[in-house]
């Protein structure tokens, strides 16, 4: 069975942050039923930031040949080569330029995001 987790790009701070929680709050006064993530802040305690703050990317449950896990939007090299695309999720499968990732993530190597390295696509 596979590990469901995100991550959340914050478009404001410039940075990752790591979702503790989705949230979908009921209309009250304060929030009016928006909807967001819950983030686990630098100080350890946790933080609402409002959907439209974020970019939210799903872990794919593979990981790379190192072991680090591969997310939606990371750009991967296969023999040390430059990514031609962003991991994106089609037809029930993560997918990378016009191939299923699959067994071949243990081949890859994440080397950045489309969010913190759009210079390598």
């Amino acid at each position: 069975m596979r590990e469901i987790k995100f991550r959340a790009w914050d478009k404001i701070a410039k940075r990752w942050r790591y979702v503790s929680g989705l949230s979908w709050y009921k209309p009250i006064t304060s929030l009016k039923g928006r909807s967001g993530v819950i983030v686990e802040m630098d100080d350890g305690c946790d933080q609402f930031i409002p959907i439209e703050d974020v970019e939210l990317v799903q872990f794919t449950g593979l990981h790379d040949k190192n072991g680090k896990p591969i997310y939606e939007g990371d750009l991967l090299s296969f023999n040390g080569q430059k990514p031609s695309g962003a991991v994106f999720f089609k037809e029930g499968s993560y997918w990378t330029s016009e191939s299923v990732l699959g067994r071949a993530a243990s081949m890859a190597e994440v080397i950045g995001n489309v969010y913190e390295n759009s210079d390598l696509v």
